[in-house]
Parts: C-alpha cells; sequence; structure tokens
C-alpha cells in the first residue's frame, strides 16, 4: 500500500501450502483449535478452501508426527477389530 509521510509496516511469514483431503484438513485445524501441537501456538496461516492450508513451515514436522501418531493409532485400531471378527 501507499504510505504518505511515514514508515510503512511489512509483516512477513514464511509458510507452506498443505495440499490434502478434508478430512486431513479437519484433522490438521483440530490440531490448532484444541493447540495439540507447536507449543499451543497457532500455526495455520490461511485456510485456502478447497487448495488447502497455509502453515508457519517450522509446524509441518509436528503436523506430519501427529498425522503419522492419528494413523498409526487407527491401523492398530482396525487390526484389532479385523483380528477379533476372525
Amino acid at each position: 500500500g501507499r504510505c504518505w509521510g511515514g514508515a510503512m509496516s511489512l509483516h512477513v511469514e514464511r509458510g507452506a501450502i498443505l495440499s490434502c483431503d478434508s478430512t486431513i484438513k479437519a484433522f490438521i485445524q483440530f490440531l490448532q483449535h484444541k493447540r495439540l501441537i507447536n507449543d499451543g501456538e497457532n500455526f495455520i496461516i490461511e485456510d485456502l478452501g478447497d487448495a488447502g492450508l497455509l502453515v508457519h513451515d517450522s509446524a509441518i514436522p509436528k503436523i506430519q508426527q501427529a498425522i503419522d501418531d492419528m494413523l498409526e493409532k487407527w491401523v492398530t485400531c482396525l487390526s484389532c477389530v479385523c483380528l477379533s471378527l476372525s
């Protein structure tokens, strides 16, 4: 924007676009809402609709670990169900 006579302030954040399906996107939003990762700090910069989420790049390893943990629990749960059905 234009600045008339004063210093212009610009805030730059480094981020990455996470392209994911709606289920994973909802899980990532849940992580932020419940402040479960990233030391309780917000990490979603912008919701990009169908394109995904713009997040702080420093949070990506924590997001990936949370997704991996969730999927591991889901697979373990499914394995238990399958074993009980056989």
